[in-house]
C-alpha cells in the first residue's frame, strides 16, 4: 500500500511537471498566436491603422451609438491627391513611405476614441464621435494644412535624403 501511495504521488508529480513545463508554455504560445492572428485580421499591415473590415465594424458601432444617444458625429473620407503619379514617378517603395507618413499624421492628429482606417489604396476614413460638424470641418482643415506643410522624407536612388510634398482631399458629413 505504501508503494501504491508513492506510485500515485510520483504520477501526480509527473503530471504537475508536465502541466508546468509543457502545457503552460504551449497555452501561452497559442494565446500569443491568437493575438497575432487577430491583429493581422483587423490591422492594415503597411500603415498600422484599422483595415477596411475593422474600420467598418468600429464605425458602425460609433454611428449607432451617436444615433441612440442623439450625439453629433463627423464622418470623413480622405484620398491622397495624385497618388498614382507618386508611384509611377518615384516607385512603390516611396509610395509606401507616403502612406506610412500620412498614417502617422492621422494617428497624431486625432483623439484615441476617433475611428481611423485605411479603406484601400490611398483612401482613408475617420469617424469623429461627439464632434459637431463645424468642429469636424476645422479639425479636418487643420489636418489638410498639416499634410501640405509636412513633406514625406525619403532617399533617392543615390541614397540622398529628399522630401516629397503631397496633399490630401477630404470630404465629410
Amino acid at each position: 500500500q505504501r508503494l501504491q501511495h508513492m506510485g500515485i504521488a510520483l504520477i501526480f508529480l509527473v503530471l504537475l511537471a508536465e502541466a508546468i513545463f509543457i502545457f503552460r508554455p504551449l497555452i501561452a504560445r497559442i494565446e500569443n498566436y491568437n493575438r497575432m492572428m487577430k491583429k493581422y485580421a483587423l490591422e492594415d499591415g503597411l500603415t498600422g491603422l484599422s483595415n477596411r473590415r475593422a474600420f467598418i465594424n468600429r464605425a458602425t458601432i460609433e454611428l449607432n451609438r451617436a444615433m441612440r444617444d442623439n450625439m453629433p458625429v463627423g464622418v470623413a473620407l480622405m484620398d491622397l491627391d495624385h497618388f498614382k503619379s507618386v508611384n509611377d514617378t518615384y516607385g512603390h517603395d516611396v509610395g509606401d513611405l507616403v502612406l506610412k507618413h500620412f498614417s502617422k499624421l492621422l494617428k497624431t492628429s486625432f483623439r484615441s476614441g476617433d475611428v481611423i482606417g485605411r479603406i484601400g489604396g490611398e483612401e482613408f476614413a475617420i469617424v469623429l464621435p461627439k464632434t459637431q460638424q463645424r468642429y469636424a470641418k476645422q479639425i479636418l482643415q487643420k489636418l489638410a494644412r498639416r499634410v501640405e506643410n509636412t513633406p514625406c522624407p525619403y532617399q533617392d536612388e543615390d541614397g540622398n535624403p529628399q522630401e516629397l510634398e503631397y496633399t490630401v482631399s477630404i470630404g465629410f458629413i
